[in-house]
């Protein structure tokens, strides 16, 4: 049952089984119509329902259908936006949002290294800061390859074993280390490559292995003896030319040179050369 209020009617409940509606009749109970003025006629407009209104049914609605915190439904529902576009959505409306982005630590204060990835310094860097060594080391290994090329004069040089083979004439990069050597600019990995012209003096008699230094010290390969240019009798002739290449793990400002480890080394000054540039971190 409903209870039903309206200014010309107190409010009251309705027993409504067994009445029907008919347009053209009115309310009729069973076959016979009800009078315009029984106390069971409900009006067909205005007044209120003040208690719960069970619907088994579809409920049709004509015109507008209103709630009164919320107003016209359909009004409501077509202002809604179906699309969020770009530019819709600003940080302003991202719930602490920007108090979380801005509570962020900007500096890197901890030693950070992996199998997979680099490793920070373990003082505090920013993020422009490693972008700048980012930077510096790519233009360095594109633009800057620390390469030298040296050679020599026209003269042919005798250099027996445990002496180094002497340059005279930087051709490009540093200048010459004690006349014999070069000396890195980076820490890291260069590619070493010796040309030997063997001169008129160069018999063919004897074998020949060349080395190289690094600070004095021989450079050898895990552990064991290397050599950049190893040669029996018969090649170490004049008119011949003996070339090598090593890529050696170098250490900033620690000179490399070439060096006899047996053998006699005759060659050409300026049919020789002693070459290699950076070639990237170890």
């Amino acid at each position: 049952m409903a209870s039903y209020s309206n200014s010309s009617y107190t409010n009251d409940f309705f027993n409504l089984s067994g009445i029907y509606f008919n347009s053209s009749t009115g309310i009729t109970t069973g076959l016979a119509p009800i009078e315009s003025n029984s106390s069971l006629y409900l009006l067909k407009s205005g007044g209120t329902i003040s208690s719960n209104l069970l619907i088994n049914g579809s409920l049709d609605v004509k015109s507008t259908f209103t709630l009164e915190t919320i107003g016209n439904v359909a009004t409501k529902i077509n202002e809604k936006q179906d699309l969020i576009n770009d530019g819709d959505l600003t940080i302003s409306k991202i719930l602490n949002l920007t108090t979380i982005l801005a509570g962020k630590q900007d500096v890197t204060t901890n030693n950070t290294s992996s199998s997979d990835g680099p490793t920070l310094e373990p003082s505090s860097t920013t993020f422009n800061e490693i972008i700048s060594s980012s930077i510096i080391n790519n233009n360095k290994n594109i633009e800057d390859r620390d390469h030298f090329l040296y050679t020599n004069t026209g003269l042919v040089y005798n250099r027996g074993s445990g002496q180094a083979l002497v340059w005279g004439t930087a051709i490009r990069g540093s200048s010459i280390f004690e006349g014999t050597s070069f000396k890195p600019k980076y820490t890291g990995l260069y590619t070493i490559s010796i040309s030997v012209f063997c001169g008129n003096t160069a018999l063919g008699d004897e074998s020949l292995r060349l080395g190289l230094q690094v600070n004095y010290s021989n450079y050898n390969l895990n552990n064991a003896t290397a050599y950049i240019v190893s040669c029996d009798a018969i090649l170490n002739k004049d008119v011949n030319i003996l070339h090598g290449t090593m890529v050696v793990n170098a250490v900033e400002n620690q000179h490399i040179r070439v060096v006899v480890r047996s053998g006699n080394c005759r060659y050409v000054g300026s049919l020789s050369y002693f070459h290699g540039y950076y070639i990237g971190s170890s």
